[in-house]
This record gives C-alpha cells, sequence and structure tokens, in this order.
C-alpha cells in the first residue's frame, strides 16, 4: 500500500462526507464574515479603501532628503570616473555609514545601548543608502549632472586643466 498525502475523499452520503461538508460551509462563512468586501449573499461589495496610516519618524524623514541631495551633490564629488563599481560602491556605503549616524545624532536618537537607538540608527543608515543609491542611478547619472560633477572634481580632469591653461599662457 502506497502512503499518500492527500486523505482519500469520502463517499458521497456518509458520515465522514458530511463532515467535510458541513466544515467546508463552516469555512466558507468565516472567510466571508471576515473580508469587508463580500456580502452574507456571497456578492461583493464596492471596493472599499482599507489602509493604516503611514507614519514615518523624523529620521527616517531627514535621511531621506540627506540621502537625495547627497546623491546629487556629494557623492559625485566623492567617487572618481575611474575608479572600479566596487570601489565607488563602498564608497556610497561608507557614507552612508557617516550619515546615518550624523542624522541620528542631531536629531538626538543615537543611543548606542539601547535597541531603539539603534534601531533608529539602522534605518538611517538604510534609507540614505537606499534614496542615495536610487536617486543616483534613476536621476543625477541619466541626467548627466553626476557625469559633469565627477569630471569637473576628478584630479585627472583638474590636472588636465592646468596643463592646458600652462600650455596656452
Amino acid at each position: 500500500m502506497a502512503l499518500t498525502a492527500v486523505a482519500p475523499r469520502a463517499e458521497p452520503g456518509t458520515a465522514a462526507s458530511a463532515q467535510r461538508a458541513a466544515h467546508n460551509k463552516r469555512a466558507v462563512s468565516l472567510m466571508k464574515a471576515r473580508s469587508p468586501a463580500v456580502t452574507r449573499k456571497g456578492e461583493l461589495r464596492p471596493a472599499r479603501r482599507y489602509w493604516r496610516e503611514i507614519q514615518m519618524s523624523e529620521v527616517e524623514n531627514l535621511s531621506l532628503v540627506v540621502g537625495f541631495l547627497s546623491a546629487t551633490f556629494v557623492i559625485p564629488v566623492l567617487q572618481q570616473p575611474g575608479w572600479p563599481a566596487q570601489r565607488r560602491a563602498w564608497v556610497t556605503f561608507a557614507y552612508a555609514v557617516v550619515v546615518g549616524f550624523a542624522t541620528t545624532w542631531y536629531l538626538g536618537e543615537l543611543e548606542l545601548t539601547h535597541v531603539t537607538g539603534l534601531r533608529q540608527l539602522a534605518t538611517a543608515i538604510l534609507m540614505v543608502l537606499v534614496s542615495a543609491i536610487a536617486t543616483y542611478k534613476g536621476f543625477t547619472k541619466e541626467t548627466g549632472i553626476a557625469l559633469r560633477i565627477e569630471r569637473a572634481t576628478s584630479p585627472a580632469s583638474l590636472l588636465a586643466g592646468k596643463r592646458g591653461g600652462e600650455g596656452a599662457a
């Protein structure tokens, strides 16, 4: 005899069949009772909007703003066009850690001895990192702002500018 994962169906008209039908009926009625979109007759109600109000803390709000602004103006200055992608990623991460610490400290939420403070710190670091990466990849890099800032602030372009200025004079 082979083992099966599914219980065999009960023959219609037996006690097991009646129990299974009663169980299914109770389950369906519970689902209908819990679902606000289904009436007692099983008809769908018009869609309503059910949501909880999403509240962001000051740390999250400031971290998003700082991440956006830093991806637009600071990270392109720190990163150099000739660096490999891995080094650029580590610079971005290190910057997010430093700015996350600064954000939580500025708002008075930096408590390294308490779980809430550590959670606020981790939230700030991740919010800065994610918003900076998204802004850099989706806005600053696509519009060419990052490339212009990186070229203007890279040592190679500064040296080339000095050489060009000396040769022309």
